[in-house]
């Protein structure tokens, strides 16, 4: 997490990049990557 981007990465490879323009006040965050690099999220966030 840097600044406004959110990156995930798997084995030093980005699977998950998310920017946003509002701060976000997160009350959950999952994400799950399969063998093949599929990434699945889920989040519950609020702008501020």
């Amino acid at each position: 997490w840097h600044e406004s981007t959110i990156s995930v990465f798997w084995n030093e490879s980005l699977v998950f990049d998310y920017v946003h323009n509002h701060p976000l006040l997160f009350y959950f965050f999952s994400l799950a990557v399969d063998r093949g690099g599929l990434a699945t999220w889920a989040v519950d966030c609020l702008p501020l």
